[in-house]
């Protein structure tokens, strides 16, 4: 029920609101006096097409308003509604601007486009008229009111339940033909690429073990010599490091039975020539364990250089480049099992679509029964 109607700059009109009262409304006016301009005014609000030549002149816009009553349950409208975002209260105000720059359409404050308008007004209101909107008479809305029918509502919400399982597998099937195509064409890529990374041996240890050991190889001369200069301070005759340190220590025994100020020093001196020592024996025996081994460290060059060459052309790490080989794998494997994957979705497409189809005639004859029914009504009415 249409409670308010109100119109500002709209043609001849000036501002006016109309406040229609339960059943029948009758306006009434002699020719010319504007009937047709509310009635364009309420085109206008449910969405029908306007020029800006009803804009009032000297106005920058013309607007009409309609404050509407929502009628009950109608899932057509609730779905509209919420397609548009627009918060569902007890009535719906229905608003039109039209500016020299446009048009603009509201629905309980929110924007919305001249199509929503028009869809929600096409269920709100009925002009009857020529060259008006009809709903009744239009052919396309004539399963819209079948469809409030309780036996049709059920039959309908199986039929889509089906349907959405039907496209779900009709869509997850297109996808595996999609990825079966492309495996395909990748195949023999994928098999030289599994092949390449497989001989590569790749450890994502490897790098840092092998850089350390390289580093130790390539510096096996100096760390020979320093180690060996640490060794003969203990047993160089000249410098024989050892002796002054027994000697300093001896002096200092007995400067600390004199003065025991000097026994913390002793202590210390003690502490650091354990130390000295232990240095100078790890000295010679790290050198008999440094290799010289020019060959070995060629070779780890060479594969140092090789796992480089293999990150660069694949733009990873070692560990990047395992997890890439495990994710080839597992495609070349599914690539193996693809027949018997879509033979599988082809079974239950099929198993859905008759069931599908059973859906499909239950609302296709709910909808015949409902319509038959609804025709023996009208026409018993009629004839009443």
């Amino acid at each position: 029920m249409i409670k308010t109607i109100y119109v500002k700059d709209f043609a001849l009109i000036d501002e006016l609101e109309i406040h229609p009262g339960a059943g029948l409304n009758i306006i009434t006016g002699q020719t010319g006096a504007g009937k047709s301009i509310l009635v364009g005014a309420l085109n206008m609000i449910l969405g029908e097409r306007a020029d800006t030549e009803v804009i009032r002149s000297g106005a920058s816009k013309a607007i009409a308003e309609a404050m509407i009553a929502l009628p009950a349950k109608n899932p057509v409208l609730d779905g509209l509604l919420k397609e548009a975002e627009v918060e569902v209260r007890t009535e719906l105000i229905l608003r039109r601007e039209i500016r020299d720059s446009g048009s603009r359409a509201f629905i309980n404050d929110t924007p919305v486009a001249i199509s929503v308008l028009k869809a929600v007004g096409d269920q709100l209101v009925d002009l009857h008229g020529q060259h008006d909107h009809q709903l009744l008479l239009r052919e396309e809305n004539h399963q819209l009111v079948l469809d409030v029918d309780a036996e049709v509502i059920a039959a309908l919400h199986d039929y889509r339940v089906q349907f959405e399982a039907y496209t779900a597998l009709d869509r997850e099937l297109k996808s595996l033909r999609r990825q079966e195509q492309q495996l395909r064409e990748k195949q023999e890529l994928y098999r030289f690429q599994v092949k390449e990374l497989e001989q590569a041996r790749l450890d994502p240890d490897e790098i840092e073990e092998m850089e350390n050991e390289m580093l130790l190889l390539d510096n096996a001369e100096i760390l020979d010599q320093k180690a060996a200069l640490i060794s003969s301070v203990g047993t160089d005759g000249e410098l024989d490091i050892t002796t002054v340190l027994a000697t300093l220590e001896h002096a200092l025994e007995d400067l600390a039975r004199i003065e025991p100020e000097f026994g913390s020093y002793l202590q210390e001196f003690e502490a650091a020539r354990i130390t000295i020592q232990e240095t100078i024996q790890f000295a010679e025996r790290y050198r008999s364990t440094i290799e010289f081994n020019p060959i070995r460290l060629e070779s780890l060059r060479n594969r140092q250089s090789d796992i480089r060459k293999l990150e660069k052309k694949y733009g990873k790490n070692v560990s990047e480049l395992l997890e890439y080989l495990d994710d080839v794998r597992s495609k070349l494997n599914l690539a193996d099992n693809f027949e018997i994957e879509i033979e599988k979705l082809e079974q239950k497409l099929g198993t859905t679509r008759k069931t599908l189809t059973l859906a499909a005639l239950r609302l296709h004859n709910a909808r015949i029964f409902a319509g038959t029914h609804l025709s023996e009504s009208i026409v018993a009415e009629l004839a009443h």
